[in-house]
C-alpha cells in the first residue's frame, strides 16, 4: 500500500492526503476507494450486468465465491443497488439448477443468511453424492457376484430402485421421506 501511495502525485496525492486518518485498513479498501474516485466512471447498468453474470466457477470454494459476490455487490452505487430480495435471487442463480433450487427452498431472510445456508446445501449435496456412490458400488458388487441369493439382497434391490429414481437428490436434501 505504501509503495502505491508513494507513486501518487498531483491531484491524486492531494486527494489521498485529504482522506481521514486510518480510514483505509487494507489493500482492498484502498483499491475500492481509489477506483471509485479515480477509476473509469461506468454506466450504471454495468453494475447490474456484472452482478447478474457472476457464477460460481468450477473448483471455487463457497468462501471465495461469497467474497467475490459481496465485493461486487458492495461496489454498486446506492442509487442503483438491487433490493436485498433481488440480491438474494441473483446470488442463488449464480449456482447450478439443483443448488439454486435447494438454496431458495431455505427461504432465508437476508443475503448473509442465504450465504451461510449455502454451506449446508453444499454439505448435503456432497453427502448425497457419497451415499449414491456407495449404493452404486454395492449394486456393481451385487451384479458381479454369482446368482446365489443372499438374505439381504431383496432389501438392497428395493433401496437401489428407490435411490435410482429421478429426484432422489432433492428428496434427500429436503429431508422429505421417499415412499415407494
Amino acid at each position: 500500500m505504501r509503495v502505491f501511495i508513494q507513486s501518487l502525485d498531483g491531484e491524486a496525492r492531494k486527494w489521498f492526503r485529504e482522506l481521514t486518518l486510518r480510514s483505509i485498513t487494507d489493500i482492498e479498501a484502498l483499491d475500492d476507494v481509489f477506483l471509485k474516485h479515480w477509476g473509469d466512471k461506468k454506466d450504471l447498468l454495468y453494475y447490474h450486468t456484472e452482478l447478474g453474470n457472476l457464477k460460481r466457477e468450477n473448483g471455487e470454494s463457497l468462501f471465495d465465491f461469497n467474497k467475490r459476490f459481496n465485493r461486487m455487490y458492495s461496489k454498486i452505487p446506492v442509487e442503483v443497488k438491487p433490493t436485498p430480495t433481488s440480491a438474494k435471487l441473483t446470488y442463488a442463480n449464480a449456482f447450478d439448477f439443483y443448488f439454486c433450487l435447494l438454496l431458495r427452498e431455505r427461504r432465508c431472510a437476508t443475503l448473509a443468511e442465504m450465504q451461510y445456508a449455502s454451506l449446508d446445501v453444499e454439505s448435503n449435496i456432497m453427502a448425497a453424492e457419497k451415499v449414491k456412490g456407495h449404493v452404486d458400488r454395492r449394486r456393481q458388487k451385487g451384479e458381479a457376484s454369482s446368482s446365489s441369493a443372499s438374505p439381504s439382497k431383496p432389501k438392497l434391490d428395493k433401496m437401489t430402485r428407490v435411490l435410482g429414481k429421478q429426484g432422489f437428490l432433492i428428496h434427500l436434501l429436503l429431508k422429505i421421506p421417499i415412499h415407494s
